[in-house]
């Protein structure tokens, strides 16, 4: 079942959940096409607001604080930007999209399995790091 989460002019799905190394795991997937439409630049639109995947990856409680900047975690060396940190009623999220000019030159990180693959290596990070 694919659960609509936001809607005009991005689309954004669960497009898969899982669980890894005990922690929660959530891609995203961002269509774009509404937006494309709404753009003048039919050559920007295409390049640039391409549909993408984001990944989310649970934190525990123990391993969240307010004063820790995700952005610069050094802790955790996954490349690129950590640039989402967020709570459920449940659980909190530390997380990456795949909306950069990387991606744009790199459509192939823009995938489902590309991002599955990198919140595997953030989880792996995440447990050997901030759990030792």
């Amino acid at each position: 079942m694919v659960k609509k989460i936001t809607e005009n002019p991005r689309t954004v799905t669960i497009a898969k959940e899982f669980v890894y190394g005990g922690r929660h795991c959530v891609i995203s997937f961002v269509d774009n096409a509404n937006l494309r439409k709404l753009a003048n630049d039919t050559n920007y639109a295409d390049r640039y607001l391409s549909d993408y995947h984001n990944g989310y990856i649970e934190i525990k409680e123990s391993e969240h604080k307010e004063e820790f900047d995700y952005h610069l975690c050094e802790e955790v060396t996954f490349l690129g930007d950590l640039s989402f940190l967020g709570k459920d009623p449940d659980r909190i999220y530390i997380g990456f999209d795949t909306m950069h000019y990387y991606n744009h030159e790199n459509p192939e990180t823009k995938t489902l399995e590309h991002v599955k693959i990198q919140c595997i290596k953030i989880v792996d990070e995440l447990n050997e790091q901030l759990t030792s």
